[in-house]
């Protein structure tokens, strides 16, 4: 007896082993990439233990959100805006208006490293008798970043002389992206670049844009104390994304004789572009535009009190996965920026007088790239940031 019963114990079945409420049957696990090359680990995992920003974790939620608006295309904006360097000049001569700006950048390479960083920035300042303007942006390469290497040496430069020259901002930027596409010619079979670039003069910043590289303008309150919050009044979209899957570039490019299939251009996504000769000699030509949007946005209003502003400009790295909240949102949170507003205000309006101490600028723009990383960007991801202070 004894034997028969353990053989029946041993014959019972078995109850079903229950999963905990965590691990849902139902929902099959996420698929990963493949480990990397040699040394078996998944880059997802590296990229993610660099950022800061865990896939676990989210971003402070705004308490209230911030208004975004679009800056106006120069085109229609006519008279309201100065059209020439020499126009801000004497807009400057006769307000008495002062432009300080200070810049930094961060940047990351691609996720898993399959390519060399193809992304770009451009920081330099010129003068016009006595006038300062700064010229800030970056370029987005493909295939290679041949393309965006040799425009980030040309660009600012040959910009700087049409501008130099009077033309209005919108023929010196239209001048200026020809002059690049015939150098390209030169050395760039199928290599291309996005770009944006910032004009930053006076009372007003100017955008010229090809592609779907981006720059935002994030307009500050003035802090009353270095210890004081810094806070995003709101936040004006300096360009317009130029891809095929646009409704307005799918009419522009059906207009001039090409045809966009699944949101592409023979392959290419951005319809807007520098270089890409292998593209542009299959297609029509003005298929693929080096015409650049030319926006305008003021800074200061004819108050003269002091105005500050953060310009953003990004490549699609960071814009794929980051809104304009997102960046209020990280603004927000570095409440050290204050004590950068105040130290670039002029004397009547500042404690004391000092260097400027950029650091709070530089965690900004790695903010940027680490949080975009975090969101699951697997391009090369740039930011510029610049503080702008206007009186």
């Amino acid at each position: 007896r004894r034997r028969r019963r353990r053989r029946r114990r041993h014959r019972r079945p078995r109850r079903p082993h229950r999963w905990p409420p965590s691990f849902a049957r139902c929902r099959p696990p996420p698929r990963l990439p493949p480990p990397s090359l040699g040394l078996g680990l998944d880059p997802r995992a590296s990229a993610a233990a660099m950022s800061r920003f865990r896939r676990g974790s989210r971003a402070a939620a705004a308490k209230e959100p911030v208004p975004e608006f679009e800056a106006g295309l120069v085109q229609h904006l006519g008279s309201a805006v100065p059209c020439s360097l020499a126009a801000v000049q004497e807009g400057v001569a006769e307000r008495g208006c002062t432009c300080s700006v200070e810049v930094t950048s961060h940047t990351v390479l691609n996720w898993g490293n399959r390519h060399d960083n193809e992304d770009r920035i451009m920081t330099a300042r010129g003068s016009h008798n006595d006038l300062s303007f700064y010229s800030i942006g970056v370029l987005d390469g493909h295939d290679t970043e041949a393309a965006s290497d040799a425009v980030s040496k040309m660009l600012p430069m040959a910009l700087a002389k049409h501008l130099r020259a009077n033309e209005p901002f919108e023929q010196a930027y239209r001048e200026t992206m020809a002059e690049c596409e015939k150098a390209l010619k030169k050395t760039c079979r199928s290599a291309g670049t996005c770009v944006c670039s910032c004009i930053v003069a006076g009372r007003h910043v100017w955008c010229g844009n090809l592609g779907d590289c981006r720059a935002a303008l994030v307009m500050l309150q003035v802090p009353e104390a270095a210890a004081g919050p810094t806070k995003a009044t709101s936040l004006c979209w300096m360009s317009r994304d130029h891809k095929a899957s646009a409704p307005e570039e799918v009419r522009r490019i059906r207009a001039a004789g090409g045809r966009v299939v699944d949101g592409r251009v023979e392959g290419l996504e951005p319809s807007r572009t520098l270089g890409d000769f292998d593209v542009k000699m299959a297609v029509p030509e003005g298929v693929i535009s080096i015409v650049p949007e030319v926006r305008c946005q003021g800074l200061a209003e004819e108050g003269g009190s002091p105005a500050q502003a953060l310009l953003v400009c990004a490549t699609d790295g960071v814009w794929d996965v980051i809104s304009g909240q997102d960046v209020c949102d990280l603004v927000h949170a570095r409440r050290e920026l204050a004590a950068v507003q105040v130290a670039m205000l002029p004397e009547p309006h500042r404690p004391a007088s000092g260097k400027v101490d950029i650091q709070p600028l530089r965690d900004l723009a790695e903010d940027l790239v680490q949080f975009a990383i975090a969101r699951g960007s697997r391009d090369d991801c740039t930011a510029v940031i610049a503080m702008i202070s206007v009186t």
